[in-house]
């Protein structure tokens, strides 16, 4: 089943999307020149780069707003889904959002999301919030270019 946009409904649905934002964020990096290879174990890096920078995927759709006045917007989540804890960014250099509706990245260090458990994202507005702090994610959209070509 798909929704109006064509991206997967029914319970495989969120497996299905994040290994196809796996896939689009390892096709954007090979045409910038990275090689990236995915792990056999996840302990929470999707992707690892030639020169050893990891990278955490996070994907979603764009969910509509009920409310008149609101935009609508991606929801990212950081936590652990029985826990309710923030993951442990410690292990990871960057993290890529990709918004599948409107095929948009938003590239952010990890450590810019560390203590994060949310991270909403409305396309076309300069800033967004986490459940603690605004974060202005107009600097890292689209920001391939902070993606280092050798380790630091």
């Amino acid at each position: 089943m798909r929704d109006d946009d064509g991206l997967p409904t029914g319970s495989h649905a969120s497996i299905v999307l994040g290994m196809a934002g796996q896939l689009r964020v390892a096709s954007e990096l090979m045409l910038r020149n990275h090689i990236p290879a995915t792990p056999l174990v996840d302990t929470g890096v999707d992707l690892i780069l030639e020169t050893g920078i990891r990278i955490q995927v996070k994907s979603a759709r764009l969910h509509s707003s009920q409310k008149a006045g609101r935009r609508n917007r991606y929801g990212f989540a950081f936590q652990h889904w029985r826990k309710g804890q923030a993951y442990d960014l410690s292990g990871v250099d960057f993290v890529v959002c990709w918004g599948a509706n409107t095929d948009e990245f938003w590239i952010m260090p990890a450590d810019s999301l560390n203590g994060t458990t949310h991270l909403i994202i409305t396309p076309g507005a300069s800033g967004s919030y986490t459940k603690r702090r605004k974060i202005d994610v107009s600097l890292y959209e689209g920001a391939w270019h902070l993606i280092p070509y050798d380790r630091r």
